[in-house]
């Protein structure tokens, strides 16, 4: 785990010499007031709020004017209701203070004591986007400064990349906010719930899985180019593995016809446990024939083949197959293959083959082909003509 920072901005202001000093929680209670511009008015009100000055100080400043809703909209005794459920929170300094750490010091804690307790792919996926996203835009921003309109801004700058890695990176950013707020740095709403990932429209990720005839023409073409490819690909589509899994497959690994999958091994060449409990499994190998080379350790990776590699050969496999797949179609459409193959050859549960935790996952995996869909078309129009 890694060690929680001694200099950290919280430590100087809370409980600090000059917020004990401040004494019971300060009570406001401003009056509500309509605005006087021609037209539609609003009811509003001005309050002060502590802020941290200089040197950490503890100052107080007027803050601009909390507007409350429309008078045609709400009633007086509304507005003053939604004033005092406001004023909760500004009058509590133990409450105002905490929210203003810088957000740099907030990615720190939440490294140092949240992240470790995540898995070994959470700490890795969510520390480089920490570190290269996150940090850059909000970590000169104090905690209360993180709102919506920021947090939108930012992820319309990246409209040109996948939904799914919006998505990542607005989730990450989420965790942080919530880690805060379980400290009760902050009782605000968590901005990131009202912002909107958005997404243009006609793009769409290739996950479709191959069908019986095309796995036949790309194992082909991989055996006369890279028989350790082709291999690859047939533990891949046989048994359902994920690419990392193979890759860390060992030569003890291979037992009676059974392969034996504790270990993933990332892109970076680096060694850990699966992604889940459910991930560690025995699967059976099938027809799959992997000749052992002479000297080799009981140790030794089956697949010593860098992961760039691969995706390089596949790919070319793939064309000089004939075999067009969209953008976004990686390594693991096998696994999407292999799923949707043992469904159709009456494999019931999935999970356990595939290594999730439920078969609601496994099923997500499951595709049907261009055949089926235009068998299903056929009957549809005979069905209709029959009728007519």
């Amino acid at each position: 785990m890694a060690a929680i920072p001694t200099t950290f901005v919280l430590d100087a202001i809370l409980p600090s010499e000059d917020l004990q000093a401040m004494g019971r929680k300060r009570y406001q209670r401003p009056s509500v007031l309509r605005t006087r511009a021609k037209g539609r008015r609003r009811w509003y009100f001005r309050y002060v709020r502590d802020v941290v000055g200089a040197e950490g100080k503890i100052v107080r400043e007027e803050a601009p004017p909390m507007y409350l809703g429309w008078c045609d909209e709400v009633g007086k005794r509304a507005a003053e209701k939604l004033r005092d459920e406001f004023l909760d929170t500004i009058n509590e300094p133990q409450v105002v203070i905490p929210s203003q750490i810088p957000m740099a010091d907030v990615f720190a804690r939440y490294k140092a004591i949240e992240l470790p307790l995540c898995k070994p792919t959470t700490v890795r996926n969510y520390t480089y986007c920490i570190d290269s996203d996150l940090i850059p835009v909000f970590g000169k921003l104090k905690l209360y400064q993180v709102e919506v309109d920021a947090i939108q801004a930012w992820l319309n700058t990246m409209m040109d990349k996948a939904p799914n890695t919006r998505k990542f990176k607005l989730r990450v950013l989420t965790a942080v906010i919530e880690f805060a707020a379980k400290l009760k740095w902050t009782r605000e709403r968590n901005p990131c719930k009202d912002v909107r990932v958005g997404d243009i429209g006609g793009q769409r990720w290739d996950l479709r899985a191959l069908d019986i005839d095309e796995v036949r023409r790309l194992l082909a073409i991989a055996d006369q180019r890279r028989p350790d490819i082709a291999n690859l690909i047939r533990i891949e589509v046989y048994c359902g593995v994920r690419v990392g899994e193979a890759r860390a497959i060992r030569w003890n690994d291979i037992v009676d016809g059974r392969l034996r999958i504790d270990e993933h091994m990332n892109q970076e060449n680096l060694v850990s446990v699966p992604k889940s409990a459910a991930g560690v499994r025995f699967v059976p190998l099938g027809p799959v024939c992997i000749a052992r080379p002479e000297g080799a350790k009981d140790t030794d990776f089956v697949f010593d083949i860098p992961y760039e590699t691969i995706r390089y050969h596949v790919r070319h496999c793939l064309d000089a197959a004939g075999i067009k797949v969209g953008k976004g179609w990686c390594t693991h459409g096998f696994r999407r293959t292999h799923a949707t193959l043992m469904k159709a050859a009456g494999a019931r549960a999935l999970a356990e083959q595939l290594g999730h935790a439920t078969e609601q996952m496994s099923e997500h995996y499951v595709r049907e082909s261009f055949a089926d869909h235009a068998a299903a078309v056929g009957r549809i129009a005979k069905m209709i003509e029959r009728v007519m």
